[in-house]
């Protein structure tokens, strides 16, 4: 994947610190990382132009009327969160995927005991 932009740069660590602090991430998720880090910056900068412009902008058609259509922008925006969605599950940042990870979990040996004890 080329170099990141200062701005998907920012995402990126934002994405990678959330990732660390849940103990969930490995060196094969840096490909993926990266992809949700510029996903996250094209949702972010397509809702800017949204927000902006609008959802709809009006023009004439060939009969001289006027005719209300929706940005390019909003169906681009519609596209990238759906794919920043699928990045973000896969990374296991959704309430759903987190469900479905298994963590390690860093265990004293007073609750090791305790738990060997149980289940013996």
């Amino acid at each position: 994947m080329e170099e990141l932009t200062p701005r998907q740069t920012l995402a990126y660590a934002r994405i990678k610190e959330a990732l660390r602090s849940a103990r969930h991430i490995g060196a094969l998720d840096e490909d993926l990382l990266k992809m949700a880090a510029c996903l996250s910056v094209e949702v972010r900068d397509l809702q800017e132009i949204i927000d902006a412009k609008g959802y709809t902008y009006e023009t004439i058609n060939r009969a001289g009327d006027t005719m209300t259509k929706h940005r390019p922008e909003h169906q681009m925006l519609v596209e990238s969160r759906s794919k920043y969605l699928v990045v973000l599950k896969e990374l296991g940042m959704t309430p759903a995927a987190r469900k479905c990870i298994e963590v390690d979990v860093e265990m004293d040996d007073e609750l090791e005991q305790l738990l060997t004890f149980k289940n013996a």
